[in-house]
């Protein structure tokens, strides 16, 4: 099978980043990209194989994170997953200001991309 290279392709730039609204699911959008022609069904495959891989990552560093904090706090090791709960839940306003930091460095670039 021969590979049209001249077919548009899913790149990180077109996804539409909204931190004010509320999150629209990845797999929506690339679905919306591969109706209107805008995204590639063989480039949506390894877009989404990259999100599949960097949830996996993540996961891998928030289990990390969270058994470096038990060695300080033995009290998070047998509660974890009520640990991660409280801090998604904004809880901590020490997470929530780093978080906000993060955010805002990381997600400004990728804006700036987008501009």
């Amino acid at each position: 099978m021969r590979r049209n290279v001249s077919a548009p392709h899913c790149t990180s730039s077109s996804i539409a980043i909204d931190a004010d609204g509320p999150p629209i699911p990845v797999d929506v959008t690339l679905t919306f990209r591969l109706r209107d022609g805008q995204c590639t069904v063989y480039a949506g495959l390894v877009f989404l194989d990259i999100l599949i891989n960097a949830e996996r990552i993540a996961d891998q560093c928030s289990n990390l994170g969270v058994y470096t904090i038990s060695q300080f706090d033995p009290s998070v090791m047998n509660s974890h997953h009520e640990y991660i709960h409280r801090l998604h839940q904004g809880n901590d306003p020490v997470f929530n200001r780093e978080y906000q930091e993060k955010h805002e460095k990381y997600f400004g670039m990728l804006s700036a991309i987008n501009d």
